[in-house]
């Protein structure tokens, strides 16, 4: 099946030295090129379906014997490939030349981010890496300058719903500068170099796009990895100026321990970077970026869909969560609708919804920050006597969040109100069918309440299990 195809390319490489303009011109090339105000043209790239390849992924590989043709002895046949992941609108360009003769960078050093290391691929996209070199001994033979169409992002979100197009349009160039803000994480400590998966590597480096939000203890941007190509979220977090030492290597133990965590329903960390000599001191998370909260997904729903559908998915799923941090003795400590993400998961003609339970890094730092203070409306009933936070209460905070992902009589309209109220509407929804079958979780004695384990044997026939069958007990009558 053909894939579908913008009517004008994503952007244009426009040649900077002889060399690259005589490729622009070349006839083996004509099918590349467009015309540009000034009258030179340029070569565009993603209009025009690559030779020898169904990968829906692969724009254009440059090269002796590419989709763009480069002339000369030192080029290889394959010497670069533009690749695109059409779901997160990133463009990745991928060095497989035999001499390693391809460089990117900017003429703005801040924008400007050349292969780390070993690793032969970076990402290109509005605002970074505008240059390309490729070839010679300083990789500079050819030296050209990417342009990005002005519709370019809006031209990948509409690629899913678009027919195949074989025409060649003409787009309309501008050198496009996304509003953003540049970062780079500088960091030895191992955990920085074991969550960036990369050994060698001791940097993390990231393009912030974006301003998501901000929340009690700091901000949340949205981010590029520009090593390896994906969107992450960037969580800042203030930490209080007295024994920020002693905070920070603290936080910093326990975030590596969750940096080490790999579960299909738990946010993967990525990152951690202190800035102690700040002012004020805080610390960085990087982590994967979801494509919502339970919130932002109940809000405007179906009831029916949402108790029907989405409630028993999210139950087994977090559960399932739960259930893996108990056997690493973990505590979440915060499990609520807002930090429980979801990732949506295309099959076929259907959508499905993946939920990761999220915000652990975030919750440790923030516990020590000046104003931190978890709504009431999840905690467990031991807690307000001075208990220490167990896997049990996260069980209870998963059943009041179930509660108000349903919206059982009217809770989320009263989200925040005193505890005995909160644990009136706890008793009275024990009579809702779904929530019935999983009341054991908010058993007011955490003793007789119900484990993850527990539920997800009773309920959900061991499905997500991590705690050994033969080691989880009856539930209590």
């Amino acid at each position: 099946m053909s894939r579908p195809l913008p009517t004008s390319p994503y952007f244009a490489l426009i040649g900077r030295n002889e060399h690259a303009q005589a490729a622009v011109h070349d006839p083996q090339n004509r099918v590349h090129f467009v015309p540009t105000g000034d009258g030179s043209g340029a070569l565009g790239v993603g209009h025009i379906p690559p030779r020898g390849t169904d990968d829906p992924a692969t724009l254009a590989t440059i090269g002796r014997d590419g989709d763009i043709v480069l002339s000369s002895p030192s080029i290889s046949k394959k010497h670069c490939i533009f690749t695109v992941n059409r779901q997160d609108m990133i463009v990745t360009l991928k060095d497989v030349s035999s001499s390693g003769s391809t460089r990117v960078g900017d003429s703005d050093p801040h924008c400007s981010y050349p292969f780390a290391g070993n690793r032969r691929e970076i990402v290109v996209m509005p605002g970074v890496n505008s240059l390309l070199g490729l070839g010679g001994e300083h990789s500079d033979l050819f030296v050209f300058e990417i342009q990005w169409a002005n519709n370019f992002q809006d031209t990948v979100r509409k690629l899913s719903a678009r027919p195949a197009i074989s025409a060649v349009g003409n787009g309309q160039w501008a050198e496009t500068r996304l509003p953003s803000r540049i970062s780079a994480i500088h960091t030895n400590s191992y955990i920085a170099t074991r969550m960036s998966n990369v050994a060698p590597l001791q940097t993390i480096r990231y393009h912030a796009l974006e301003f998501l939000g901000q929340g009690r203890v700091g901000m949340v941007f949205k981010a590029v990895d520009v090593d390896h190509s994906r969107l992450v979220a960037v969580k800042r977090i203030v930490l209080p100026p007295d024994g920020k030492d002693l905070h920070y290597q603290a936080a910093k133990g326990e975030v590596e321990a969750l940096a080490r965590i790999d579960h299909t329903h738990i946010v993967k960390l990525r990152g951690f970077v202190s800035a102690l000599d700040g002012v004020p001191p805080k610390v960085k998370i990087l982590m994967d970026l979801m494509d919502g909260d339970v919130p932002t997904l109940v809000r405007g729903s179906e009831s029916q869909w949402i108790k029907g559908y989405i409630a028993p998915r999210l139950c087994r799923q977090i559960l399932a969560a739960l259930d893996f941090l108990e056997t690493k003795s973990i505590v979440h400590g915060d499990v609520k609708p807002q930090n429980i993400l979801f990732r949506r998961k295309v099959i076929g003609q259907e959508t499905d919804f993946v939920f990761l339970l999220g915000d652990f890094g975030s919750t440790a730092l923030a516990r020590l920050a000046p104003n931190y203070g978890a709504t009431t409306t999840y905690r467990a009933p031991e807690l307000f006597t001075g208990a220490i936070p167990t896997s049990k209460s996260d069980c209870w905070s998963l059943y009041v969040t179930l509660l108000w992902a349903t919206n059982h009589s009217g809770f989320q309209g009263v989200t925040g109100a005193h505890r005995t109220e909160i644990h009136r509407y706890v008793m009275f929804s024990m009579g809702d069918p779904f929530l019935a079958t999983i009341q054991q979780l908010a058993r007011e004695d955490p003793y007789q309440r119900a484990s993850a384990a527990q539920m997800l044997v009773a309920v959900y026939n061991g499905k997500g299990l991590s705690t050994p069958r033969h080691q989880i007990p009856p539930l209590a009558n």
